[in-house]
């Protein structure tokens, strides 16, 4: 039995770009001329985070142990309509190793993105699939650092490309949106084989054979409510031909207005 103590979490914004002016300090360029350096100019921005748990284990003879749960450096970059993310998790286990359609095991996210319109975009590279509500809450966002049952049962990050889109109602209260990618096998994921021995050598040859499909439907009937729908397949999850394919349904829901302030997950 163990009794989690603390969950604390520490967070440090490790660097952004951008520039000050005096209070009283005559403009030097006009709205529109903003808006247009803005547009030529790229932002970019670095993040890091630290989220530790200390545990009390009655059966192993230690009075306390501390762990880390996520050691995170990152950042994010938009120019124009495109842009670009990379997050790295030195805490993997073990981090140089890589599961089955992934670069190594410490790679979070790697991607790069284009925005067609303010409701639609493609993403490709490195990152996590819109599989489960849970798991696409970013850790820095849980109320607790571990997350529950739906991390073994979701299609964990892998590479692939996804098509977007949010706000589709134009000038409805209500919010519609949508999610599509196609990946490779989702290796890090619990219910899929992933084991890639040393010499980063794939024994089944998955990797372009293989591939994973995932689609997601969000719906915001107001700014209280979210619910989501999204179905997950990934072909030969035990790794050989002859094995099935892992398929996976997820409903969620939440409101935002739970005790305390915080989000009420619902599903």
């Amino acid at each position: 039995m163990r009794t989690p103590l603390a969950v604390p979490t520490l967070a440090i914004v490790l660097g952004a770009l951008g520039s000050a002016h005096a209070q009283n300090q005559a403009p030097t360029q006009t709205e529109a001329q903003a808006e247009t350096s803005a547009e030529t100019q790229p932002q970019v921005n670095g993040f890091g985070f630290v989220q530790f748990t200390g545990e009390d284990f009655e059966d192993d003879g230690e009075v306390f142990d501390l762990g880390f749960d996520r050691v995170r450096l990152g950042g994010a970059a938009v120019w124009g309509q495109a842009f670009a993310g990379v997050q790295l998790d030195f805490n993997a286990e073990p981090t140089r190793e890589r599961r089955t359609g992934s670069p190594d095991n410490f790679i979070q996210d790697l991607f790069v993105g284009w925005n067609f319109n303010d409701h639609h975009a493609l993403k490709v590279g490195q990152f996590k699939t819109p599989l489960g509500m849970d798991f696409n809450t970013s850790g820095r966002g849980l109320d607790i650092t571990k997350r529950g049952l739906e991390a073994g049962l979701v299609l964990q990050r892998t590479s692939g490309l996804m098509l977007s889109g949010r706000d589709l109602q134009a000038g409805s209260a209500t919010g519609l949106g949508y999610d599509i990618g196609l990946f490779n096998v989702a290796g890090r994921s619990g219910a899929v084989f992933g084991g890639v021995p040393e010499g980063e050598t794939d024994p089944f040859d998955q990797e372009g054979e293989d591939f994973a499909g995932v689609g997601r439907v969000l719906y915001d009937p107001s700014a209280a409510w979210h619910f989501e729908a999204a179905y997950g397949e990934s072909e030969d999850a035990g790794g050989r031909d002859s094995s099935k394919d892992y398929k996976v349904f997820d409903v969620a829901g939440r409101e935002a207005r739970g005790a305390f302030g915080r989000d009420r997950y619902l599903l």
